[in-house]
């Protein structure tokens, strides 16, 4: 019964829309509005055409009126035998107060004022219409038969002795089924009043509801003997069911059980040998269930494990190898730091101040590249270990190499992994400016974008053409790690790997040259303002 409620409210809705659009239309305020007796039919051609378009949201209604307050009628679907009908005299239109603002579906009626089947039995929707303006008023007729009912409804639903359904006006008039109802006028009577009743000596159970939208009240009913017989007949079979369900699971959890208990106590049995330190037990896989699942997965546990352990062996093994290498490592630079020294002591001896500032830059530059273990470093430290290593080579090329650095203060405070500008710088100096034979400039800039920091080097070298460049690019998007780790390079694609393993793929370098005008090559990193949080 509720299903077919939702048929009805369906039905309703596609009522109010139909009303709706109609209401809502310049050509029927047009109609209203007309007060001419002799012009009003020239309104039609729009009408035909809207109500034509608005018919489709439900085709099976066979007919639509529209009267004006000033006395004209507009028709679609049928022939009016008279315009001049007054439909307020007609006792199934309502008040005007009862519908104005509610949907209201009229008593099942026939319509005296159509030249054809008069006397066929419809139920209509009416609804209130005004002009835009509200000054002139209408009354909207949507006319259905009866039969459409039956199509809006369930087909299981038809009405039968032992059980049906039925559907009453306003009125208690039967609306469904029209045509040879079930029960009679007294008997709707009775429904009203109990919702048992007695029909052909049987009893009957009765389900109605009132629909608050239409007025009109829904029913079902069934045959208590009917419905007591398939409640006997399940209650006698259910009892035999329930007797021999319970003693095939009697067997077949004893079966069940063994076919289950013995895999996992194999399995449990399994799992302490390797607890214990055992790292070879193996669970023979004969299954494909769940039991067979969990042998696959504790066999793949018992080889990652033993994976684990190897690898965590070679780590310690190569820890040490590292420690003891660091260890022999911190002889070196004492050693180098000495040797530096005594050179620089000569140098003053010997009158060569030169000399002497060369060795003290280059004993700072590598103080400060084998001073700090790490990973990233103020970009001010990056910008001195670049200023060290551009001042030691203006004293080797012997001829006017320029360098500017301009980076704001804000960006020096920030940080980078360390050493990546030197080999940049590097390059642009053995690769770019050695190769004109004469001077040149380096220039060192930076600018920031939201959480990313730009710091880009321009030389006047010799540049690159068009061909090697995009090579380079290519080889720096795809094939860096390689060059650096198997082919050694220690330059750009070192510094790219770097970056790239600290920060992600979307950092690293970019390149732009122009042969024998330089070449631009700009880092890209993000924002980090100390060496370990963002």
């Amino acid at each position: 019964m509720n299903q077919n409620m939702k048929a009805v409210t369906l039905f309703v809705n596609d009522l109010d829309r139909m009303g709706s659009s109609i209401s809502q239309s310049s050509s029927v305020s047009d109609f209203l509005k007309n007060k001419n007796e002799e012009t009003y039919p020239s309104y039609f051609r729009k009408l035909d055409e809207l109500i034509e378009s608005i018919h489709a949201i439900r085709p099976e209604n066979i007919g639509i009126t529209i009267v004006s307050d000033n006395g004209f009628i507009y028709n679609f679907g049928y022939t009016i035998l008279n315009r001049h009908v007054q439909f307020n005299q007609f006792q199934w239109i309502p008040p005007f107060n009862t519908y104005v603002n509610d949907t209201y579906l009229t008593p099942v009626h026939t319509r005296s004022y159509v030249a054809v089947n008069e006397e066929q039995s419809v139920f209509s929707f009416v609804r209130q219409i005004s002009s835009t303006n509200l000054k002139d008023q209408g009354l909207l007729i949507i006319d259905f038969p009866t039969d459409v009912l039956t199509g809006l409804f369930d087909a299981q639903n038809s009405t039968a002795e032992n059980s049906g359904f039925f559907v009453t006006d306003q009125n208690g008039v039967m609306a469904y089924p029209y045509r040879d109802p079930f029960f009679t006028a007294a008997d709707l009577q009775t429904i009203n009043d109990s919702s048992r009743i007695v029909k052909n000596d049987k009893f009957y159970k009765v389900i109605h509801k009132r629909d608050q939208a239409t007025g009109w009240t829904i029913g079902a009913y069934f045959s208590e003997d009917q419905l007591y017989a398939s409640i006997n007949q399940f209650r006698k079979s259910t009892i035999l069911t329930v007797i021999q369900t319970i003693f095939i699971c009697l067997i077949a959890s004893y079966f069940i059980s063994r076919s289950i208990a013995g895999p996992i106590q194999k399995l449990k049995k399994l799992m302490k040998q390797f607890g214990s330190g055992d790292f070879n037990p193996y669970f023979e896989i004969r299954r494909k269930d769940e039991i067979g699942a969990l042998g696959v997965g504790f066999n793949q546990m018992v080889k990652r494990i033993k994976e684990l352990v190897q690898l965590v062996y070679e780590e310690q093994n190569e820890k040490r190898k590292a420690e003891v290498a660091a260890l022999q490592s911190q002889i070196n630079p004492h050693f180098l730091y000495n040797t530096l020294e005594s050179i620089n002591s000569l140098a003053r001896k010997n009158k060569e101040p030169e000399i002497s500032k060369m060795i003290v830059m280059l004993g700072k530059l590598l103080r400060m590249s084998i001073s700090t273990y790490d990973d990233l470093v103020r970009i001010e430290t990056e910008l001195e270990y670049v200023r060290y290593y551009l001042e030691i080579h203006k004293f080797r090329l012997q001829r006017p190499i320029d360098y500017e650095i301009k980076i704001d203060a804000e960006i020096r405070e920030l940080y980078t992994v360390k050493w990546i500008l030197q080999p940049i710088i590097e390059n642009a100096i053995i690769h770019g400016l050695d190769r004109k034979q004469h001077g040149g400039n380096i220039k060192i800039t930076s600018w920031s974008d939201d959480d990313d920091i730009y710091i880009q080097i321009t030389d006047q070298g010799v540049g690159v053409s068009y061909e090697k460049l995009q090579m380079m690019r290519y080889d720096l998007q795809h094939h860096a790690d390689h060059l650096t780790k198997v082919e050694r390079k220690v330059g750009l694609y070192n510094v790219q790997s770097r970056i790239q393993l600290h920060f992600g793929r979307n950092y690293g370098l970019y390149l732009d040259s122009v042969l024998n005008e330089g070449m631009k090559v700009t880092v890209k990193i993000p924002r980090r303002t100390s060496n370990g949080s963002l």
